[in-house]
């Protein structure tokens, strides 16, 4: 069964929080969860890189992705460049 993944992105006001927590999800061919991982990215140059670089490679791969962090989806300009390069925005009011 195909299913369609899925992107969380939950925003939160606490400046001294880390940059981003990320729980990646894989779901096996009969819809059951077979993996889950949870990140912590820093807020550093290499912190916003892999975040980043992971969360697009996890969407491109079909792996669900739930995201806690305190900046706004437009300041990630790879993640907002892919989610614009799929449809993402033409689905919602932002």
């Amino acid at each position: 069964m195909t299913r369609p993944v899925q992107l969380a992105f939950y925003q939160h006001r606490d400046k001294k929080a880390p940059l981003a927590v990320v729980r990646y999800t894989i779901f096996d061919i009969d819809d059951t969860v077979a993996a889950v991982e949870q990140i912590q990215y820093a807020d550093s140059k290499k912190g916003w890189s892999d975040f980043e670089d992971q969360v697009v490679s996890a969407l491109e791969s079909q792996v669900d992705v739930a995201v806690l962090t305190h900046h706004n989806v437009k300041d990630f300009s790879d993640l907002d460049s892919y989610l614009a390069s799929i449809g993402y925005y033409l689905n919602t009011d932002m």
